[in-house]
């Protein structure tokens, strides 16, 4: 469930996921790795938590 969880809040981060991500990723001038670069550590917090979370 975790896992599925996190691979959910990791898709979150793409900017294809969302409109209001596409007008940054374009107007901002980022590239894609910015996106996974910024997101990884999320995700991996969140992992983390939910794991303690769940396991208690």
């Amino acid at each position: 469930m975790t896992v599925t969880e996190s691979l959910a809040l990791s898709r979150s981060t793409l900017p294809m996921a969302y409109k209001t991500n596409l007008l940054v990723f374009s107007a901002g001038g980022y590239k894609f790795s910015d996106f996974l670069r910024a997101g990884t550590p999320l995700l991996v917090i969140m992992w983390v938590a939910l794991s303690l979370l769940l396991a208690w």
